[in-house]
């Protein structure tokens, strides 16, 4: 990669960002693609949040990544913000272009995608069970919606949370049913064996003492979407495929997230396999490297951005 006075930048904004993928992805696009680009992480503190936003396009930045703790407290900051994101209340990626400053929010496109390609999953007239209720099991819900999934059971154990996930969905999307429900409710039996697709929206990683208690209820016939990332195989993948399910993690949508954004900012063809595969490496890398950070929590909190709520 070469720096000079033409070179386009982007990036993400977080705090902390002790750890991200999306340089390595961003920037192994722009290389394959022979683009002119640089992704660099910045660090931004909540108290310094709107002027950073306006000094990006001070500085000529294209756009960035919006990760943990400011993809819903970024919104009074936009010019415009596009329908996705103003429905799930949240942005992930900032477009700037002719002085304007516009949000976004890939992670439905994201796990759609992810949830087709990876999965083979059609979510069409499907059932579908969401564990968590916060802003990943939000725009899942969304996306499932628009993806014309029959129905949808929000398990949270707080009654409140889903019951309002569900009247917001509710008052959204009148073709699909949904129904909220706590973890020891009985009826969560019933709901799981009777899925398609369980989705666990919730931070379980590697040191989780104790699993959803949905997944007992899980079956050769059903396929598990664990947004977590890592390891490969996460505890929640593990646990459902002992079941005989399938089990797909959160990798794929990560990348999707980044090669939606990748082509907001640029309008070109996002190469996926170059930043899956960089992704991947990056992984490695820094699992060899230091085993402790196996566990990419900055990047996986702005994923599961909200997911606190399913205690």
């Amino acid at each position: 990669m070469k720096i000079n006075g033409e070179t386009r930048l982007a990036g993400i904004i977080g705090h902390p960002l002790t750890y991200t993928l999306s340089p390595a992805m961003h920037n192994a696009a722009f290389e394959r693609l022979n683009m002119n680009f640089a992704y660099v992480p910045l660090i931004v503190g909540p108290e310094s949040l709107y002027e950073a936003v306006r000094g990006l396009r001070a500085l000529g930045f294209i756009g960035v990544n919006v990760t943990m703790p400011h993809k819903e407290t970024v919104l009074p900051f936009m010019d415009d913000v596009a329908s996705y994101a103003e429905m799930v209340g949240a942005v992930n990626t900032i477009h700037i272009k002719d002085g304007r400053i516009t949000g976004y929010n890939t992670d439905g496109r994201a796990f759609i995608a992810s949830l087709e390609s990876d999965g083979g999953f059609d979510p069409a007239g499907k059932s579908v069970v969401i564990l968590g209720a916060g802003g990943a099991a939000r725009s899942v819900a969304a996306s499932l919606c628009l993806a014309k999934a029959r129905c949808l059971t929000i398990v949270n154990r707080s009654i409140e949370r889903a019951q309002a996930l569900v009247e917001t969905m509710s008052m959204r999307f009148a073709g699909c049913s949904l129904v909220a429900m706590t973890p020891t409710d009985a009826a969560v039996e019933k709901a799981v064996k009777s899925s398609d697709l369980l989705v666990s929206a919730i931070p379980v990683g590697l040191d989780a003492t104790e699993l959803p208690p949905a997944l007992q209820f899980v079956s050769k016939k059903q396929l598990v979407f664990d947004l977590v990332y890592t390891p490969a195989k996460t505890p929640v993948v593990e646990a459902a495929e002992a079941k005989g399910a399938r089990g797909i993690n959160g990798l794929g949508m990560l990348v999707y997230q980044g090669a939606n954004a990748f082509e907001i900012w640029t309008q070109r063809t996002p190469p996926v396999d170059v930043m899956l595969e960089a992704a991947r490496e990056a992984l490695s890398s820094d699992t060899k490297e230091e085993p402790a950070r196996s566990n990419p929590v900055d990047e996986l909190a702005g994923l599961l951005d909200g997911a606190s709520g399913s205690d």
